[in-house]
């Protein structure tokens, strides 16, 4: 989410938000969602008494990407120069900092069991990582000057979906990098990628203003 010069996510039980003010303080806050409602006033720009839970320290400049762990244990963030940084959510301490990418970094995705981390550039590279050492597991190229717009994992962790600026969807073997299937139906941005809870249908947005649904059955064929 993305809101003036602030970037945001929740963590997948709903318990805390993550804010990274990028243009002038440049810090990232980690909010306790369980408080009254007004606590968000701070993330819009009001005044309010609540304080963050947590203020991570040495976070990279230019923070333009976050995502947590299903686990809600992992934050991840991608940022202007080609890194990714992972932080401990509960203490705040940085666990890794990736830095293969050569161009920024406009998608993440962490794997169901948040072993692994999937990043993806505005030149059309992706990179898979392990969470637990900080090392690359597979590189993934696209198409050059194909922004990589959204990443998703499968349920079960064996696929990565990735969505790209030219409204194209593909499916990428985690395990070994390959190319498994390439899919077309937008014909711009892919903005949004979401399973269904039960993850038989695979949703797809795009800056086309269309929403699309497949049967993810079929898809990974």
């Amino acid at each position: 989410m993305n809101i003036d010069n602030e970037f945001a996510a929740i963590s997948p039980d709903g318990q805390t938000i993550v804010t990274h003010e990028y243009w002038q303080r440049k810090i990232t806050q980690l909010w306790d969602a369980t408080r009254r409602p007004s606590g968000l006033k701070k993330f819009f720009g009001f005044t309010d008494t609540q304080h963050p839970r947590l203020t991570i320290q040495g976070h990279p400049v230019h923070v333009r990407t976050l995502a947590f762990s299903p686990d809600g244990k992992i934050l991840a963030g991608g940022s202007n120069l080609g890194a990714v940084h992972l932080w401990d959510v509960h203490t705040g301490t940085k666990l890794f900092t990736l830095k293969e990418h050569s161009n920024r970094i406009r998608a993440l995705a962490l794997s169901p069991d948040g072993k692994a981390v999937a990043s993806g550039t505005a030149n059309g590279e992706i990179s898979l990582w392990n969470t637990a050492n900080g090392t690359q597991n597979n590189a993934i190229i696209l198409e050059p000057r194909a922004i990589v717009s959204q990443l998703l994992f499968s349920m079960d962790g064996k696929i990565l979906v990735s969505g790209n600026g030219r409204g194209i969807i593909q499916l990428w073997d985690v395990h070994t990098g390959r190319l498994l299937s390439t899919h077309t139906g937008h014909t711009s941005l892919i903005s949004m990628l979401l399973f269904s809870p039960d993850g038989k249908t695979l949703a797809s947005g795009g800056t086309d203003a269309t929403i699309l649904l497949w049967d993810w059955e079929t898809f990974n064929k």
